[in-house]
């Protein structure tokens, strides 16, 4: 590879880390089934970072990668993930890990579409500090509560069906929310039994004259 490729693809490699990538010009890192990959480069020119299948439990130097505009990080054994310097971030997926605190999402002012299905977040509440999205996918994790979707900015309006159910409906589902479409699989007790219930948002603009 000559130092003015700008895609790297690590995949399948026995690394342990990416130092040694600080100084190459590359905007898009993927890595594959890397089993002990856990140290990242600090390279400030990767615009794109794909990890998939990576049998890792933590990941050092992501912070460093403030430059980062999509991140996938999916299939691993990362519990908490460190993303207060990523703020230019506008797509992202932690879709399939073992993530139970996302405070640090809170950071990503300018995120736009967001996946954390299938971990084990209970607590959405950081959530609610991201206004500009557009696309919101939490479904499978130990949610029990959504009242974070009123503090999301009102432009919107959503519209909600549930598959099971109907009579758990806040009224805070009928505000106004930038969300388009929004997926969430969460736990609700109705009288003694404790019923799995999935529900579906879909959200259409807010007409100018109403």
């Amino acid at each position: 590879m000559n130092e003015h490729e700008s895609e790297l693809n690590l995949s399948d490699q026995k690394i342990t880390n990416l130092n040694y990538l600080d100084d190459l010009n590359c905007t898009k890192l993927t890595a594959y089934n890397c089993s002990s990959l856990n140290l990242l480069t600090r390279n400030r020119s990767i615009t794109e970072l794909e990890i998939k299948h990576c049998k890792i439990e933590h990941i050092q130097n992501l912070q460093c990668m403030s430059n980062v505009q999509k991140l996938i990080i999916e299939d691993t054994q990362i519990q908490e993930i460190q993303l207060e310097t990523l703020t230019k971030i506008a797509w992202m997926s932690l879709r399939r890990n073992k993530i139970k605190n996302i405070h640090s999402i809170q950071s990503l002012s300018n995120i736009t579409q967001l996946t954390l299905a299938q971990n084990q977040i209970i607590d959405p509440e950081p959530l609610s500090y991201l206004h500009q999205l557009t696309w919101l996918d939490i479904s499978n994790n130990s949610i029990t509560k959504i009242e974070f979707i009123r503090n999301l900015q009102k432009n919107y309006r959503l519209n909600y069906a549930t598959q099971s159910n109907r009579r758990y409906q806040p009224n805070y589902f009928n505000s106004y929310s930038p969300i388009f479409r929004f997926k969430l699989q969460f736990y609700c007790k109705y009288e003694h039994a404790c019923q799995q219930q999935q529900i579906n948002f879909f959200v259409t603009q807010q007409q100018q004259n109403q």
